[in-house]
């Protein structure tokens, strides 16, 4: 009996180091992004029925002058805003491009007709796909 127990005591042992070495050598790095599929105007995806009727469906365009223009519609005055990618290639978003902070949304997918970003703080998801 107690050689089973050792037995199992070893095996567990194993298992455990295993399951740690695998965490520890996993990358846990950054998306690779390719930036310059950001340019070009962007509308809010349509997947999630709205529950509530009053949240507006932006349109964003995104400049290579780091210039953000979000809208309601087509005929509705453009907010300003200001874009920049940081060292882990998410975006940060300023009211004014002299800011010093913004809103940091990690870049989640990223390609020709969807872009899906995360915020942190406070916690925002925005799914958006192409205009075409």
């Amino acid at each position: 009996m107690k050689k089973v127990f050792i037995a199992l005591l070893v095996v567990a042992a194993a298992g455990t180091a295993y399951f740690l070495y695998t965490r520890k050598t996993t990358t846990t790095g950054t998306v690779a992004v390719n930036k310059e599929l950001l340019t070009g105007k962007w509308k809010s995806a349509n997947t999630i029925p709205v529950a509530d009727t009053t949240t507006p469906l932006y349109q964003y365009e995104f400049r290579q002058d780091g210039l953000l223009l979000r809208t309601v519609s087509d005929t509705a005055k453009a907010d300003t805003m200001h874009y920049t990618w940081d060292k882990s290639n998410a975006l940060v978003w300023k009211q004014q491009a002299t800011d010093t902070a913004g809103t940091v949304y990690n870049v989640v997918q990223l390609t020709s007709d969807s872009l899906a970003l995360k915020a942190a703080s406070p916690v925002t998801e925005l799914s958006l796909t192409r205009v075409k």
